[in-house]
């Protein structure tokens, strides 16, 4: 393990009044964990800086090192200790190296509370070690499913497995919600807060730039992006061999695809695409170039998960690349489409698409269902009510949670609403409870515990789109 901060006995075990600092790590490791779990930093860093007693130790697992380097420095942040076990690519040796080095972190550093984001190994492995030492995992972007164990694989597996360690459960989603409900979570410790790349997108609005990298487009571009595991079956002869289909089919379009780094994506892409004149390969983009790209793109075409989100909140069409999407949202709304991973079907649908102005125009309607940019503050609030530790400072991130989405809630539609107050007043009912369950070291709530919390649900929980466990492919 790599330390980037001296030890210091004072800050770890006292404050600056005394108090005896409450350590919380955030583990990652892959790049959309750092974009999604930035904002929770800041927002914990924020309060700490407000003499708060949370202290947050940063923890990089490096599973995904070159796209997680980038990101880091895009957002110029540096962990606070870093795993030194080199990743193995096989799927059970590198699981059970981050559940050992991760359990032996935990215990070195005196963490009190783990936070977790998304599916990975990392956050999977990081929710196991924390369970094994006792310590409080609360889970964020909780509730996705597909229903499938094999799509997405493995991740389908390691948030079913996290949802069970968990002690708070972040939803995006009203579907989400419901989906833990239907497995036996207990409500009150279910959450809904939208999702945290919204609050990213939101954060790094000013920062969105063209790629440097690509000429101005000449007809239609598609941004495409490949790279799920179980994909790479039907990437050389299904997706692959669709997407020159197009660019028969339709003389202007374009495509740009960022290359992913796994070998087994990158050479059938280069075997196929490459030399092409109408194609742009690229290596991965920056953050800010990434949304930049999405936003003046005609589709993304793409089986991301990440993407989807980002591109129904801009607007851009999303052409699916999976036979089940997790973000169901996205497909209700209207801005995606699931087409699955045949050579006929993602021609026909992309073709389709770019033939009708009218089907694309009713595609490209920016949507608010994965969430209003103010996650991270309602979940530092909860957190803080959880670790009683949110007198003054968590109470004013709970008053502005609550004015943010006012001021959000004002351009919602009728669903969204309608769907957020039935989700709240279900939520308004069971805080008292939440606080309590989530709350191990106590026999009694503070009363700036209690106000603090009854804020922080009081506030309409953005990203409350319904749906059930995942969205599957309907043959056509």
């Amino acid at each position: 393990m790599t330390s980037h901060n001296e030890d210091n006995s004072g800050a770890r075990h006292g404050g600056l009044d005394g108090a005896r600092k409450r350590r919380v790590a955030i583990v990652f490791g892959t790049r959309p964990e750092v974009i999604k779990l930035v904002p929770v930093l800041m927002e914990l860093r924020r309060l700490a800086a407000a003499r708060t007693p949370i202290e947050v130790v940063t923890v990089s697992t490096g599973q995904q090192a070159d796209l997680l380097s980038q990101t880091l420095a895009f957002f110029e942040l540096v962990p606070d200790r870093e795993l030194t076990t080199p990743i193995d690519d096989d799927l059970a040796v590198r699981h059970g190296q981050l559940v050992a080095e991760l359990g032996g972190l935990f215990a070195a550093e005196r963490i009190e509370r783990v936070l977790v984001q998304g599916d990975t190994t990392s956050a999977f492995a990081a929710a196991l070690a924390a369970f094994y030492a006792g310590i409080p995992v609360d889970h964020i972007e909780a509730g996705l499913r597909t229903g499938d164990l094999a799509a997405p694989f493995p991740e389908e597996l390691h948030r079913r497995c996290i949802a069970a360690c968990a002690r708070l459960h972040f939803c995006p989603t009203a579907g989400a919600r419901a989906n833990l409900v239907a497995e036996g979570i207990a409500p009150r410790d279910i959450l809904v807060v939208g999702n945290t790349v919204i609050d990213a997108m939101r954060l790094v609005e000013d920062r969105i730039v063209a790629p440097a990298c690509l000429p101005p487009p000449r007809g239609p571009r598609l941004f495409v992006t490949v790279h799920r595991r179980e994909n790479l079956p039907h990437l050389d002869n299904g997706i692959l061999a669709g997407l020159l289909r197009v660019l028969v089919q339709v003389p202007d379009v374009e495509l740009v695809v960022a290359v992913h780094p796994n070998p087994a994506v990158r050479g059938p892409l280069r075997d196929r695409l490459s030399g092409h004149p109408r194609v742009h390969l690229v290596e991965p983009l920056g953050y800010a170039e990434t949304l930049g790209l999405v936003r003046s793109s005609t589709l993304v075409v793409t089986d991301s998960g990440g993407l989807q989100e980002e591109a129904t909140a801009l607007g851009t069409p999303v052409v699916v690349l999976r036979e089940a999407t997790e973000r169901v949202e996205a497909v209700q709304a209207g801005n995606a489409l699931l087409v699955g991973t045949t050579a006929p079907e993602v021609a026909r649908h992309i073709g389709r698409i770019l033939a009708d102005s009218e089907l694309r125009g009713r595609m490209a309607r920016p949507s608010d269902v994965f969430g209003d940019g103010f996650a991270a503050q309602r979940i530092v609030g909860w957190l803080c009510a959880a670790m009683e530790v949110d007198r003054g400072a968590a109470t004013a991130t709970a008053a502005a949670t609550a004015t943010a989405t006012e001021t959000s809630a004002a351009t919602a539609t009728e669903t969204s609403a309608a769907t957020t107050t039935a989700t709240e007043t279900t939520t308004a009912t069971e805080t008292s409870a939440a606080t309590t369950t989530a709350t191990e070291t106590t026999t009694e709530t503070t009363t700036e515990t209690t106000t603090a919390t009854t804020a922080v649900a009081a506030a309409p929980a953005a990203g409350t789109g319904a749906g059930a466990a995942g969205t599957k492919r309907e043959a056509s």
